[in-house]
């Protein structure tokens, strides 16, 4: 029981760590697409005469919002883990 004890509170680690990434992810996500925005407006006064810049921008969005749905997934498989622990050391120790 000891193990399975010290198992989920690995578990519960990983999760915190993880929802700590997946909040930083969330603010990082507003920032990319503050300054797609920004390279976008840019672009469009003529300020910038490439449109490579508002590219870069536009796909650090999408590169974030993949973390963002990867640090998702990492979260449910983890409490599935945990759930599924609980559950059988429930029944097994029950």
């Amino acid at each position: 029981w000891i193990t399975v004890h010290t198992l989920i509170r690995d578990i519960e680690d990983h999760i915190k760590r993880t929802q700590t990434q997946l909040k930083d992810t969330i603010e990082l996500l507003r920032l990319s697409q503050k300054l797609a925005r920004l390279e976008h407006e840019k672009y469009n006064q003529g300020r910038s005469h490439s449109l490579t810049f508002v590219l870069n921008a536009e796909d650090r969005v999408l590169a974030t919002k993949r973390q963002q749905l990867q640090y998702t997934l990492t979260q449910n498989r983890l409490y599935n883990q945990q759930h599924a622990l609980l559950n059988t050391y429930s029944r097994y120790y029950n």
